[in-house]
């Protein structure tokens, strides 16, 4: 199960995913053939700076401990594995883009949150300005 706080990265990891393996032409199977684990590692690899290893794991249908190994032998796979640089850099400029529209939708989102904040912080300060005008006319202030 995925926790609260990681709900949104993780449906955008779900659309990197997607566009991943539709740009590859692959489906994200489950096998343990080399091609098909160069393809799910090198996404997991992109997706680590993005999300929680455990959360990886679960899009991934791996283990959370399968995206550590993976973690730990990606700068061999990068220079050693046949492949593996171009799916990585693939699925890298992937995520830029989808997390940055998800950066972006948060801040605008917040930024929403922020004017309504104001709207009630000026009507609170029009309230205040009227009841201050009120006792000073009231005590010939």
């Amino acid at each position: 199960m995925i926790p609260l706080k990681h709900e949104t990265a993780y449906e955008c990891a779900k659309e990197v995913k997607k566009a991943y393996y539709r740009n590859l032409g692959e489906e994200p199977l489950m096998s343990r053939h080399a091609p098909v684990v160069q393809s799910r590692m090198a996404l997991s690899n992109a997706l680590d700076s993005k999300i929680p290893y455990y959360v990886i794991g679960e899009l991934l249908g791996v283990d959370r401990t399968t995206t550590l190994h993976y973690r730990k032998t990606h700068k061999d796979s990068l220079e050693h594995w046949k492949g593996y640089r171009e799916k990585y850099i693939e699925a890298c400029s992937i995520c830029a883009v989808m997390f940055e529209k998800l950066e972006k939708s948060k801040s605008l989102d917040r930024m929403h949150d922020i004017n309504m904040k104001l709207s009630e912080l000026h009507s609170c300060i029009e309230a205040l300005e009227k009841e201050k005008e009120s006792i000073k006319f009231k005590f010939n202030v």
